[in-house]
């Protein structure tokens, strides 16, 4: 297309019918181009927007910092991402993230911006949504009467503590936090051994009697019910203890709060497996969309007869594009891979080893029971999950390229099992205080696995593979 003006209304009729907002605005923040997106957006005609300020749009108590920010960009122009609240037409707030280029003269003088939006509000509230989940727990955490702690694996020393440990022990929050638990909880360090051991073979242990005392000396006898859990990938110790200083064992009551601890670790999972899907869900629905969008564009734009500066500009737009969608669809897969809901439990087995004999190498031999099987949604994302783990753990561990699995289906018990013929290792050191890191994820495989009332077991040696077989009750979860 060697006709400019031809090519400049192409351009702007491109830029017209973007499903995102387009403008371009002085540095005063008037107006002097928006594309239908924009105006739609706002509820206002184009022709009232034009030379208007969009400042305006901005509640009144924002303005300020806005205009602040956007005023140092004057003598220092630069590319910018900024999100800010705005109010249209029919007076709903909204959140915006824009995306603002400055445009210069050839001494570098700013002379207005061009800037490309999306409305963001869903996120927003959705980040806002999780921090008050997250208030909510804290709240339940301090005000719970069962003195909670949680400390670190590695260390012993104090990561959080809630008011009625702090009662109980007699200490104040500042005297704990980083201090180490063989400095007040533990009066044996041979029990906190026996402890630890235990803890790293079973990844929990329930109703163990603990002595302990208080800052002022006086003698506690409790009940601890400790579980490993992650926090940003790292080992942590979740405890819940129970005063028997002046009265026996309830065993009613210690089933009760074992109970609890349990459910309370299926509820993480199960939010936690939800919250992953509605991400992986917005960011398809979205931001692949309006990627896929821009590729289409692109490509339209190839066809056309532009010089070699414009082609080279759209060929590293057209690569950071492909890389995006590629980052976006991996991103989509950790965290909610939609084929685990879009097939059977069956098929999305056999995608999941496709993907790992394409991406690693990794030959696998499956035998794999085709009966039907009816799984609810959190039992099949757990098994889906843990089929994964296992099969990176040969990837990183096992120094072998093959691997064999099988799905048997007998009755109501299903049986998984994944085997190789690695490297292995001592299943008696596993859960050892050198090892603990590599294997953490075994912990919380095993404590998915009993979430939803199955079995995981490990049977490894050096020099002779390892197999890891998983049974579950397939009437048992669905009552989970």
């Amino acid at each position: 297309m060697n006709n400019p003006k031809k090519f400049e209304k192409y351009y702007l009729n491109l830029i017209e019918n973007q499903p995102y907002m387009v403008c371009r605005w002085l540095p005063d923040t008037t107006l002097i181009y928006i594309n239908k997106a924009y105006a739609k957006f706002y509820g206002y005609k184009k022709e009232e927007l034009i030379r208007k300020k969009w400042i305006t749009f901005v509640p009144k108590n924002s303005r300020k910092k806005i205009i602040e920010f956007y005023n140092c960009l004057v003598n220092n122009p630069k590319k910018v991402a900024y999100e800010y609240k705005v109010i249209r037409a029919d007076g709903s707030e909204r959140w915006i993230q824009w995306y603002d280029i400055p445009i210069v003269d050839k001494n570098k003088r700013l002379i207005e911006f061009q800037s490309f939006g999306r409305d963001v509000t869903d996120r927003k509230i959705a980040v806002e949504s999780l921090r008050l989940s997250e208030e909510k727990c804290r709240k339940i955490f301090n005000l719970s009467p069962i003195p909670i702690i949680i400390t670190e694996l590695k260390t012993g020393a104090f990561y959080d503590v809630n008011k009625a440990f702090l009662k109980m022990f007699e200490y104040k929050k500042s005297e704990i936090i980083n201090n180490s638990t063989l400095n007040i909880i533990w009066k044996s360090r041979e029990k906190r051994k026996y402890f630890l051991n235990q803890l790293r073979k079973k990844g929990h242990v329930y109703n163990m009697e603990v002595s302990a005392q208080t800052k002022t000396g006086k003698p506690i006898e409790h009940l601890i019910f400790s579980e490993l859990i992650n926090i940003e990938g790292k080992p942590f110790i979740l405890t819940a203890a129970i005063d028997i200083s002046e009265s026996q064992k309830q065993k009613e009551e210690i089933l009760k709060y074992q109970k609890q601890l349990k459910q309370l670790a299926a509820a993480v999972s199960t939010a936690e497996r939800k919250e992953r899907k509605r991400l992986a869900g917005e960011i398809h629905d979205n931001i692949s969309h309006n990627l896929a969008i821009i590729k289409m564009k692109l490509a339209l734009l190839n066809t056309l007869n532009l010089d070699s500066e414009t082609r080279k500009i759209l060929d590293e737009i057209s690569e950071l594009n492909e890389e995006a969608i590629k980052q976006t669809r991996n991103l989509i897969f950790d965290l909610s891979p939609p084929i685990l809901y879009e097939l059977n439990f069956v098929s999305s087995i056999e995608w999941l080893i496709g993907k790992f004999m394409k991406k690693y190498g990794l030959k696998i031999m499956a035998s794999l029971d085709r009966k039907s099987i009816s799984l609810n949604n959190e039992t099949k994302y757990i098994l889906f999950q843990t089929l994964r783990e296992l099969l990176r753990n040969i990837v990183k561990h096992a120094k072998v390229k093959k691997a064999n699995i099988s799905l048997e289906v007998n009755k109501n018990m299903l049986k998984l099992t994944v085997r190789d013929s690695g490297s292995g290792f001592d299943t008696k050191d596993i859960f050892s205080k050198i090892d603990v890191q590599k294997r953490f994820g075994l912990f919380n495989i095993r404590e998915q696995i009993e979430s939803i009332g199955g079995k995981f077991e490990i049977k490894s040696a050096i020099g002779k593979g390892t197999t890891a077989i998983i049974t579950v009750n397939l009437i048992d979860t669905k009552l989970h």
